[in-house]
């Protein structure tokens, strides 16, 4: 079985011989990745019972023992010590709605790649007492990713960190350049069509546009 560039990608941010929690984990390829190549111990969760079984089937064909739970969120999951739970795969309004109960707290570290929304993720999980760690953004079958890493621990971030990324605007490779080019390029087009009446947003995305375009240029 082939591991897609995604699958990868997330695995990289989860650090050896921690114990996992894999929420939404779809056909269970995260954890057996994990488990075949990154000592860890992964528990499989999702709330779509087929899901369950499709990864009950791949892992039995790697002979390998990982346990898989239907669960809402974290619900019938018990939090071990030394756990990363991964996100990955929903909209932040659905994270959020799994992040925001108190067993959440629980857990020190979170790997989330959301499909939107990244500003409102960012600051949810700021406000909540997480810091941001790392970020990753790549692109696998034509489709733009960005996964965030959060710690434990209090940091101040400005908006426009919250908004592009404090991690993200650090890196200068290929990929990261690439991202913030995108993101120049959306707000263009934006700002044609917005009505000139809305001279403040026109003026903030303009704004905006100035840091992006430093991003990408840089390299």
């Amino acid at each position: 079985m082939a591991f897609s560039k995604r699958i990868k990608y997330l695995a990289s941010l989860v650090e050896k011989d921690v114990n996992v929690i894999d929420i939404g984990c779809d056909h269970g390829l995260l954890d057996i990745y994990l488990t075949l190549y990154n000592n860890n111990q992964c528990i499989a969760a999702d709330i779509n019972e087929k899901a369950i079984q499709n990864a009950k089937d791949n892992i039995k064909k790697y002979n390998l023992n990982i346990p898989t739970v239907i669960s809402n969120g974290l619900e019938n999951i018990t939090i071990l010590e030394n756990v990363t739970c991964v996100i990955a795969g929903m909209g932040t309004n659905t994270m959020i709605d799994i992040l925001n109960v108190p067993k959440a707290n629980d857990i020190d570290t979170y790997i989330l790649q959301t499909n939107n929304d990244y500003y409102h993720l960012r600051k949810f999980m700021v406000n909540k007492g997480y810091y941001i760690i790392d970020e990753l953004t790549f692109i696998d079958k034509k489709i733009r990713y960005i996964v965030i890493k959060f710690k434990k621990g209090n940091k101040k971030y400005t908006d426009i960190e919250l908004k592009l990324g404090p991690v993200l605007m650090k890196k200068n490779n290929d990929d990261v350049s690439r991202y913030f080019q995108e993101l120049y390029e959306e707000n263009i087009k934006i700002l044609k069509e917005l009505p000139k009446k809305y001279i403040f947003k026109i003026l903030k995305i303009k704004k905006m546009n100035k840091i992006i375009k430093k991003l990408f240029e840089r390299r």
